[in-house]
């Protein structure tokens, strides 16, 4: 598998064989027009963000000696630990 291959591996039979030169350059053109190319000159500058730590945002929560109760959140569907309350 090559690196440009995205992780694709097609497989397939060919009848007659004698199609089989033709669907080979159809297959490379969709392939020079598709696959996605190197673009030269560019730099991509990623910045360092703050560190936060979850743990301590978690803990500084009040009431935090006990768990509070699970909420149904409807956008997400999954139960997650309630909001605190101020």
């Amino acid at each position: 598998m090559s690196p440009g291959s995205c992780g694709y591996v097609l497989t397939f039979r060919v009848h007659p064989d004698k199609k089989l030169r033709e669907l080979f350059e159809e297959a490379n053109g969709l392939d020079a027009v598709f696959s996605p190319r190197k673009v030269d000159d560019v730099e991509i500058v990623q910045e360092e963000s703050s560190s936060t730590d979850a743990f301590a945002a978690y803990y500084v929560a009040a009431n935090k000696n006990k768990d509070r109760p699970p909420a149904f959140g409807k956008d997400i569907a999954l139960a997650v630990e309630s909001l605190p309350t101020w």
